[in-house]
Parts: C-alpha cells; sequence; structure tokens
C-alpha cells in the first residue's frame, strides 16, 4: 500500500517527502543544461504535470518587492527593527563630472521614465524610484 500523499508547502518540506540524499540540488546543478532539461522534462512527463501548473507555480514565487522588513530580517538574522543595525559609516565621494555625461544620463532616464512613468504610477518590479530628480 501506498503512503498517503501530502502537499509540500515549501521546498524544503518537498524534499523531506523524498528520501534525497545530502547535495543532491548541488550535484542536479552541477550538469549541464541540456541533461538538466532532459531529466525534469522525464520528471514533469512520469508526474503528468502540465505547463500551466509549473507557469503557475513559479509565478506564485514570493516576489522581491512584496517582502515586509520582519519576514526578511528573521530569515537572515537581522534585528527586527532596522535602527538596530550597527552598520559602518560610510562617505560617498563626490564628483565634478563634465556636462556631457549629465546629458547623456538625462536622455537615459528620460526614455526610462516613458517606459516606467513616475513613481506613484510602478508597481511590482519596476525600480520605484524618480529617475530624473537630481541627486543631493
Amino acid at each position: 500500500m501506498m503512503a498517503p500523499k501530502r502537499k509540500a508547502e515549501k521546498i524544503e518540506d518537498a524534499v523531506s517527502l523524498v528520501d534525497l540524499e545530502d547535495g543532491w540540488m548541488q550535484k542536479l546543478l552541477e550538469i549541464d543544461s541540456e541533461t538538466l532539461v532532459l531529466i525534469l522534462c522525464e520528471l514533469c512527463n512520469q508526474a503528468r504535470i502540465t505547463n500551466k501548473r509549473i507557469k503557475t507555480a513559479r509565478t506564485s514565487l514570493p516576489s522581491f518587492s512584496t517582502a515586509k522588513w520582519d519576514q526578511f530580517a528573521s530569515s537572515v538574522g537581522l534585528p527586527e527593527d532596522p535602527e538596530d543595525i550597527d552598520l559602518d559609516s560610510f562617505t560617498t565621494p563626490v564628483y565634478q563630472l563634465p556636462p556631457s555625461f549629465h546629458t547623456a544620463n538625462f536622455e537615459s532616464a528620460w526614455h526610462a521614465q516613458d517606459v516606467y512613468q513616475e513613481k506613484a504610477n510602478q508597481t511590482r518590479e519596476e525600480a520605484r524610484v524618480r529617475i530624473l530628480d537630481p541627486v543631493c
């Protein structure tokens, strides 16, 4: 009799459902990409996993733009309050750049702003900056 199927919420849970040896992920990543594609396709075919399900799983991965500090900080061992981080002092160097540099930057920024619009209109993975604002 087969063991009942359980749903995995995270990759660690999914791996624990199968008896895989330590370092299995690194071994797979060391294979050339064409061979890895063949292996993954065969697994998907055998398990009858459709392209739609793969796309849904990939798009449901958390986006970096939706990350919250408290969730991120706890996962990498940082304090929950960003003000409690003791960072080294850093001074940005000041340079006098030629007008040709500023002209080229402004033209590039103008095109980027044409695509991404103002900060209020930006969502998700866009840069979320005001490109043409001066840096002080």
